[in-house]
């Protein structure tokens, strides 16, 4: 307790709030403060919205002082006028109401970037900082694959899209909205222990246990998303560790060894535990050819077993006598998805043609956009073809420029730029911008990923230290 308090004596109040974060945010959807729906949007709070709002408000009273050296920044320039944009775009968007909010959770990551920035001790807290992400992540990862274990039996507490019942086993979400959402959270500490392993820093028992079970859990959600942003980033890492005591081929075969190990036991997870449930009629074999398929987006698919006998079902009741088969009264259904789901990707690929056919519909909205946040309003108006307002785009890339404009996806490039030069030579920096950038393909949206922003923007500072 003593060694605690004496690691935050002398902090700010700032500085320590920041230990919070890489607490909080694991809980981006649960608990959450639901007020309302309207405007194309849910009115609803989370914990690292309610979070980031808070160490705004703190940080502009403990630092403003130090606030006229930030104008010599040309980071907080860049930064600024897109949040500037943002706001302007109110005058011309469809969704004024959404539109103005968005902006707003844009502004408060802007004063959380600025206060940030302002901080004196942020080198010395940044072990903190790590430990703390990676131990939250550990935990994180036992409670997805308990998800797994109960989730066979159970649908409580699991999202609409982690149920036993879509392929057979249950793909973890915790206390984020969707698999892929929890994926992205994942991303960071993994590839942070990872370039620790690579640069031939002896890990501990912890870090090496945390790092096998981190990849499980990656596996477990089974977010193509979020395993092809993971694998292209850990592979970069490995030739960016040019000062690492691992030759090239060690560093690789680490690489392909961790990922079977790690890939296959989540694999086998999930069939044994498909097989256990009394609900789902799959089996073993289904689920590792349904994983197959699904990562391989249809390119791969294991043989078809052989029909099953005539009247047996999963695990049935046999009378002493031998007789027939006693039928349950709520037999086990088969799951809903036979493999590779492609709706999931037809959809995504709709979204964006839709997206872009209403960027394309006139000059002004190529130049200036249809305003941030109007994106589901503006293509169902234009096009007709969602349903709803609801909508977004699942493309960061398209959704900005569709909101934004090309003004405001050079204003978001620039910012990005920055960024990777300032960063390019910290190889743990470089590959989890990476995986943020390939993992941007596939979603969009502020609310669920808020912690990609304060990460970058710790990355961005940290850099002066280093």
């Amino acid at each position: 307790m003593k060694n605690l308090v004496n690691k935050f004596k002398g902090l700010s109040l700032s500085e320590k709030m920041l230990h919070l974060a890489p607490i909080v945010i694991w809980f981006s959807y649960f608990p959450n403060f639901q007020i309302g729906r309207g405007e194309g949007m849910n009115f609803e709070f989370s914990l690292p919205l309610i979070f980031v709002v808070i160490f705004a408000v703190v940080g502009i009273f403990e630092n403003w002082r130090n606030w006229r050296e930030l104008a010599k920044n040309r980071a907080v320039w860049l930064t600024g006028i897109f949040i500037f944009w943002n706001f302007l775009s109110v005058i011309w968007t469809e969704n004024p109401v959404r539109a103005f909010l968005v902006s707003g959770v844009w502004a408060v990551l802007w004063l959380n970037f600025l206060v940030i920035l302002s901080l004196k001790n942020l080198s010395k807290i940044y072990k903190n900082l790590e430990k703390i992400l990676i131990f939250s992540a550990f935990s994180m990862s036992i409670l997805a694959i308990l998800q797994v274990v109960y989730g066979t039996f159970t649908d409580w507490g699991l999202c609409a899209g982690c149920l036993a019942r879509g392929f057979g086993f249950v793909r973890p979400s915790v206390f984020t909205i969707e698999p892929q959402f929890f994926g992205s959270l994942l991303l960071a500490p993994i590839l942070l222990v990872w370039v620790k392993f690579l640069s031939g820093k002896k890990l501990s028992k912890f870090e090496l246990y945390a790092l096998f079970v981190m990849l499980v859990a990656m596996y477990l959600t089974l977010s193509r998303g979020a395993i092809f942003a993971l694998i292209p980033a850990m592979f970069l890492a490995i030739f960016m560790a040019k000062k690492s005591k691992l030759s090239l081929s060690c560093r690789f075969l680490s690489f392909v060894a961790i990922l079977a190990l790690s890939f296959g036991f989540g694999m086998n997870l999930h069939a044994i535990f498909t097989e256990l449930n009394p609900r789902i009629a799959d089996g073993y074999y289904d689920a590792v050819s349904k994983s197959i398929n699904q990562l391989s987006l249809g390119k791969i698919s294991l043989p078809k077993k052989s029909p099953p006998v005539e009247n047996s079902v999963k695990n049935p009741k046999i009378n002493p006598e031998n007789s027939p088969v006693v039928q349950p009264k709520n037999p086990p259904q088969k799951a809903i998805f036979d493999g590779y789901v492609a709706r999931s990707t037809d959809e995504r690929t709709k979204l964006s043609s839709l997206a872009i056919e209403t960027w394309l519909r006139d000059p002004q909205t190529i130049l200036f956009g249809v305003g941030a946040g109007s994106a589901g309003r503006s293509i169902y108006n234009y096009t007709k073809q969602t349903g709803w307002e609801f909508e977004i785009v699942q493309n960061e890339y398209l959704a900005i420029i569709l909101e934004l404009g090309v003004v405001g996806f050079l204003l978001f490039s620039g910012i990005v730029c920055e960024l990777l030069i300032k960063i390019r030579k910290n190889q743990f920096y470089v590959a989890t911008i990476i995986s943020y950038l390939i993992q941007w393909m596939f979603f969009s949206g502020l609310p669920n990923l808020l912690h990609i922003y304060l990460l970058l923007m710790v990355f961005y500072i940290l850099k002066k230290h280093h």
